[in-house]
């Protein structure tokens, strides 16, 4: 498995913030982060895991069919997970080689949160499954209702993402 580093690079608009998370986590194979907007009226969770299972799951099925599944999935702490728009490709978080593409969609939701109970949010989501290296990267974008930021805003955090370690080639 690679050895993985992300980091941010859109301090302007998101700032990392793990206290939102009930169990940040960074080791070799599972990087869990959370960041805040800057006027806080949005947060997002990054999810990157890299298993064996991972890898052989990709043997039988392409990173384009596992990533437009994973988009869609819903999420296990959303009581309510609706998708208003996609799944659609989108190529635009660097990697070694470049950048990657992976799904996106816009959703409506409730999420439970640990220290709050039910809200109702609105978002984005992009996803990706790297079978030949056995990994996933999810990013989820929550925000209240009405302050969702447009397309072009999540597009500058998706490029902001930046992914050292492997070069994901093409989807």
């Amino acid at each position: 498995m690679p050895s993985v580093t992300i980091s941010n690079e859109r301090t302007d608009i998101w700032q990392q913030d793990d206290s939102l998370l009930s169990v940040p986590m960074e080791t070799s194979f599972l990087i869990n982060r959370a960041y805040l907007f800057n006027d806080k009226t949005c947060q997002g969770v990054l999810r990157y895991k890299s298993s064996r299972d991972i890898h052989e799951n990709g043997k039988n099925t392409s990173d384009s069919s596992a990533s437009s599944s994973l988009v869609q999935e819903q999420p296990s702490n959303y009581p309510a997970y609706t998708i208003t728009s996609g799944p659609t490709v989108v190529d635009t978080i660097p990697d070694d080689s470049g950048t990657f593409a992976g799904y996106e969609v816009s959703y409506t939701g409730t999420v439970t949160f640990t220290n709050s109970g039910d809200s109702e949010i609105t978002g984005y989501r992009f996803s990706r499954q790297l079978g030949e290296q056995g990994a996933t990267l999810d990013i989820l974008l929550m925000c209240t209702p009405g302050n969702l930021p447009d397309l072009q805003t999540w597009h500058n955090l998706l490029s902001g993402t930046r992914v050292a370690g492997f070069d994901a080639g093409a989807m």
